[in-house]
């Protein structure tokens, strides 16, 4: 139960809130046939939760666990989960009203009844609000997060005691929700987003000539493309925020630098982009290779998953000379402090339309493409 509870809050400084809830959810199952919780445990259980519910804004739901732990080990506080939700911590308070009388059907005459990690007898009354139940005679054979309504009665009927303990025969009445550990996300405040990956894969480049000639041909190359990229999204006010994307991939010899910026605007987990790009082409004259850069406007959309690490992106920019699309997609698979490390895949096409200055001349459409995955590291704010 310990290690899961840690696995949790690893996870929620790192803005895993899926992961978190899993890992939270195993430690309260976990603690149905394990040996009794601490005061001290549950505190910390609690205050995980308050932190999840926190972060996925909802601070009504995290002031109902933050009170629990707050009266169990008022201490206890991690300073990674920072000073806005600490001051939420601090203000969290029990919820008011009369103490609710718990009734047990088939309880054990060795069990042993905690609530919050403490020692009840067999005829249980407790304080209205959020509480974690454990029965048993050690180790426990029930445990479950509970929200005990203001004066009244709940019925719990325990499974029967058998060699094999089946926890999902437990069933619990008359409460006045069912509530998970950790409540589903509910939107809220933009948040940044900053990726670094190295890139691998396959591309080309090439040019097609209405009227080719010596001096101008047809051309085409075809290879390998590694290379470096940043990109991101960062609220600056309110919904709106900054984005950019910032590339070098090389299809070997070549490199075709990439810059992308502009702004954001937040619609939950999915945010609207608007920019700027400017990329390189290569073209063929005389024989002699020639890069150039191109600039056209953007728009496209990133969604970030609200309870999963998953990002996927779309851009699409036109103008009268120049089109390019791009899709990408990542997932972060592995949890490292503040960072993690992500895998994804980047598709990208480019082309532009040159014509000589003389009227009549010929006129080159050159482009480049790739296809390519992706491995680094990635941050949630």
């Amino acid at each position: 139960m310990s290690r899961l509870v840690s696995d949790a809050e690893s996870e929620t400084v790192s803005f895993y809130l899926a992961e978190a809830a899993t890992s939270l959810k195993k430690a309260v199952d976990a603690l149905g046939c394990s040996e009794h919780a601490s005061a001290e445990q549950v505190a910390r259980l609690f205050l995980i939760d308050g932190m999840v519910a926190h972060f996925q804004k909802d601070d009504a739901e995290a002031r109902i666990s933050f009170a629990v732990a707050r009266e169990l080990a008022p201490e206890l506080w991690n300073h990674d989960f920072g000073e806005k939700a600490r001051a939420i911590y601090e203000s969290a308070e029990s919820a008011e009203g009369a103490p609710t009388r718990l009734v047990f059907h088939n309880l054990g005459g060795a069990d042993q009844v905690r609530v919050d990690g403490r020692v009840q007898g067999r005829s249980v009354r407790v304080e209205p609000g959020r509480h974690l139940l454990q029965v048993g005679p050690g180790p426990a054979r029930f445990a479950r997060v509970l929200d005990i309504p203001p004066g009244a009665v709940v019925e719990i009927n325990l499974p029967e005691i058998v060699p094999e303990y089946d926890a999902d025969n437990a069933v619990v009445t008359r409460t006045t929700r069912s509530r998970p550990i950790l409540p589903e996300h509910s939107g809220g405040e933009p948040r940044g987003w900053v990726a670094a990956v190295l890139t691998g894969g396959f591309g080309g480049s090439g040019q097609t000539i209405r009227r080719p000639g010596t001096f101008l041909d047809d051309d085409s190359s075809a290879g390998a493309v590694v290379g470096a990229a940043t990109f991101g999204s960062l609220p600056i006010v309110g919904p709106v925020g900054v984005q950019w994307d910032v590339g070098a991939p090389v299809q070997l010899p070549t490199a075709h630098p990439e810059v992308q910026g502009g702004l954001s605007a937040s619609l939950g987990a999915v945010s609207m982009l608007g920019g700027v790009a400017v990329q390189s082409i290569t073209v063929v004259e005389g024989g002699e290779k020639r890069s150039f850069l191109a600039m056209q406007p953007q728009i496209g959309a990133l969604y970030l998953g609200p309870d999963v690490p998953l990002d996927v992106s779309a851009m699409l920019g036109w103008s009268p000379s120049t089109t390019q699309a791009r899709a990408r997609a990542g997932y972060s698979l592995v949890p490292m402090g503040p960072v993690a490390l992500r895998i994804g895949a980047d598709l990208a096409w480019y082309q532009a339309h040159l014509i000589e200055e003389n009227p009549g001349a010929r006129r080159a459409t050159a482009g480049v493409w790739r296809a390519a995955g992706q491995v680094g590291l990635a941050w949630r704010s």
